[in-house]
């Protein structure tokens, strides 16, 4: 079971930061700057216009506005924000993708588990 993320605190790699590893992190993460790795945040992950990540992600939710190539799973939500270019694939239960954004890959979603999942 993953832990709850700490209420208040953010992780961020500014845009002059270029990061080649892993980044694991129990608290959102605002990412300006490069990550060439694996990304595991049991909070909410954002990816500014300028940032960028090629690896593998998982977060609870997330909200794409750089460049992303790799796969990503989100618990809950993601949002590829008009600025985004995605590369990979997508699992989530809710995807949200504003005109202008683009995306390469494949995607499941999962509403069942949603709440407010209709029959």
């Amino acid at each position: 079971m993953s832990k709850a993320p700490n209420p208040g605190q953010l992780t961020t790699l500014s845009s002059t930061t270029i990061i080649t590893g892993d980044l694991t992190a129990e608290n959102d993460i605002r990412i300006a700057g490069k990550l060439k790795g694996t990304l595991h945040t049991t909070g909410h992950l954002i990816v500014e216009n300028s940032g960028s990540i090629e690896g593998e992600i998982t977060a609870a939710n997330a909200t794409i506005a750089g460049r992303i190539i790799g796969n990503i799973e989100t618990q809950e939500r993601l949002i590829l924000e008009s600025k985004a270019i995605f590369e990979g694939n997508i699992r989530t239960r809710l995807l949200v993708i504003e005109d202008g954004a683009s995306f390469n890959g494949n995607c499941a979603t999962d509403s069942s588990k949603r709440s407010d999942a209709k029959i």
